[in-house]
């Protein structure tokens, strides 16, 4: 049986406990980004919509996170040449982004998925009698 890792855990969770696909996309950009074992610079253009989604108002502002979301920006320009460096600083920055987008969609979320709880709904509309006269 495969080992689960705890963020492969942690960003399932997450995309089955919010509503917002904004949301869902951030921590699936981030999650891939983290599991990859191949990702280039190029691949990081996914993660800077999310970026812009947040600056203009699509997701929760965080002035404590301004550093990551900063360096989120850069990190694919940034990349190239902190490796020739030989400061492999890219994954901390992606990890530092993966914990910020599992706690927004976490953020306020009810403990049920989605999906649990539009069943439930279902149900319920389904075996509602009407009320005899």
């Amino acid at each position: 049986m495969p080992h689960c890792r705890s963020h492969d855990r942690d960003a399932v969770v997450a995309i089955a406990r919010t509503d917002d696909a904004c949301r869902r996309i951030f921590v699936l950009t981030t999650a891939t980004l983290l599991v990859t074992p191949y990702a280039f610079n190029y691949d990081m253009t996914a993660l800077s919509v999310a970026i812009v989604w947040t600056l203009v108002g699509r997701l929760e502002w965080r002035p404590a996170w301004s550093t990551v979301y900063l360096l989120g920006w850069i990190a694919p320009l940034a990349t190239i040449f902190m490796s020739n460096v030989g400061i492999p600083m890219t994954p901390f920055i992606v990890a530092a982004l993966f914990v910020l987008a599992v706690r927004e969609a976490l953020d306020g979320q009810p403990l049920l998925p989605l999906w649990v709880r539009n069943s439930i709904e279902m149900v319920r509309r389904s075996t509602a009698l009407p009320l005899a006269r």
